[in-house]
């Protein structure tokens, strides 16, 4: 049986020692050789938090790298998510668990930028257009792909372009993205008059 649809694999160290983390990575890529010519897709490892060694192998046998606020934690995170091409990085937000916290490392690059769009209130006095305070929502990805950008010192709608493009070719979504193409050449003088006297005649 063929399997065409994306896996999300879970792979979080938050609560691991490195060594272990690798260990563990390593005894995921075996369990899963034997079913990767059935996963022409591959998948996702989601809410990454591991090593750049571990990602690059990962990415090798052909996965991409989700990236959510847990991924963002420490400046070792950082370092790893900066190293990670845009091509093989999917962006996540986790909610409504693993946002983006003033303790975090990738915080920083939240200071001094865009005003949130949307206030945060206690559940009690929820309303729509409103957010619940503590909790993550999917409105808030664009915190994502902002630390992101400052990570990689780009232009957070390139960031956000590239993790449209991954979406579209991972799940074999249709672009929606208009293709709009070039007007035709206006016609030259001589050729409106030939129109203008065959139309006469």
């Amino acid at each position: 049986m063929w399997h065409y649809f994306p896996f999300f694999f879970f792979s979080t160290g938050c609560m691991r020692g490195v060594l272990e983390l690798t260990e563990i990575s390593k005894e995921f890529l075996e369990m899963l050789q034997p079913y990767l010519p059935r996963l022409p897709q591959r998948g996702i490892i989601h809410s990454f938090t591991g090593t750049l060694d571990e990602a690059r192998s990962l990415m090798s046998h052909g996965f991409s790298i989700g990236v959510n606020g847990c991924s963002l934690k420490t400046a070792e995170n950082l370092a790893v998510v900066g190293a990670i091409p845009l091509e093989k990085m999917m962006l996540e937000t986790d909610g409504p668990w693993c946002e983006i916290r003033a303790s975090h490392a990738g915080f920083g690059f939240l200071k001094g930028g865009s005003e949130e769009k949307w206030a945060s209130v206690k559940k009690e006095r929820w309303e729509k257009g409103k957010m619940v305070k503590g909790r993550n929502e999917p409105c808030m990805i664009e915190r994502v792909a902002r630390v992101v950008s400052g990570v990689k010192g780009m232009r957070v709608e390139d960031v956000a372009d590239h993790a449209w493009r991954n979406s579209v070719a991972m799940f074999g979504f249709e672009d929606p993205v208009p293709k709009i193409s070039p007007p035709p050449p206006a016609a030259s003088s001589s050729a409106q008059e030939e129109k203008s006297e065959a139309d006469a005649k």
